[in-house]
């Protein structure tokens, strides 16, 4: 990440993130596991309300690598690659909190707000990327 200081309350950071996204769910006795990995590149705007303290808002794309659905009945598993069948690019926007230590420690908390269709034949269903995140990391001055 990097962080662009605009002025004493304002900057604008850009990140790199990889991000393992998914979802479970269970239908006649089978667990189905969606597994969905994503490069993120979120471009947010920071406000700082008080020393350390800020809100985070803004835009996101991500880049799908890898898309797979794993299935259990009982003790038997399988994996099938559907990577033919997700959208290759993710439309998102963000929103959340952060606090930097004064050592450069800093805590995150986010909602990524999926804006566009995950499936590429889904017909006229919508499925979108909603993810909240956590974050702990050390900034270097």
């Amino acid at each position: 990440m990097v962080e662009i200081p605009v002025s004493d309350r304002f900057s604008v950071q850009g990140e790199v993130l990889y991000s393992a996204q998914g979802a479970t769910d269970s239908e006649e006795g089978v667990d189905v596991t969606l597994k969905l990995d994503y490069i993120n590149i979120p471009v947010l705007t920071k406000i700082y309300v008080t020393e350390g303290l800020a809100f985070e808002v803004g835009p996101q794309v991500g880049f799908n690598v890898s898309a797979k659905v794993e299935g259990e009945d009982g003790g038997d598993s399988a994996e099938i690659d559907i990577q033919d069948s997700v959208e290759g690019t993710d439309f998102a926007t963000v929103g959340g909190l952060s606090y930097t230590l004064d050592q450069g420690i800093f805590f995150g908390a986010r909602y990524n707000l999926g804006l566009s269709n995950i499936f590429s034949d889904n017909g006229e269903d919508s499925n979108q990327n909603n993810v909240f995140q956590l974050s702990v990391g050390y900034k270097f001055n």
